[in-house]
């Protein structure tokens, strides 16, 4: 059963995991857009963690944590986030899959 994003209060840490796949060609083009933009992006508002990774088959992921699911939400309109979406959508296998979560309290 999925849980609908509502059950999670605004204020809540956001946690994204980000998965791209760069189109064949354009691998180092992908890895060095997000490493020159992730620096502007790291001192945005409520950004707590973005590092980029790499699985062993390749493909990149990013690693997000916002203080707010609204932080999170706003960082789409920052000018770096805007720019990978122009840049990359030439070069990444699309739908990017993007993975939001959020901590599980104890109700006790």
């Amino acid at each position: 059963m999925a849980l609908h994003r509502s059950l999670f209060p605004m204020t809540q840490a956001c946690t994204v995991i980000v998965e791209l796949s760069a189109l064949p060609g354009h691998e180092a083009f992908v890895k060095e857009l997000l490493l020159d933009v992730i620096p502007e992006i790291q001192r945005g508002p409520g950004c707590q963690l973005y590092a980029l990774h790499e699985k062993t088959d390749g493909t990149l992921v990013l690693l997000e944590r916002f203080e707010s699911r609204q932080h999170w939400q706003d960082h789409f309109e920052w000018p770096a986030i805007r720019r990978l979406k122009d840049e990359l959508a030439h070069a990444v296998e699309l739908p990017v899959v993007r993975r939001e979560m959020y901590r599980v309290e104890s109700a006790h």
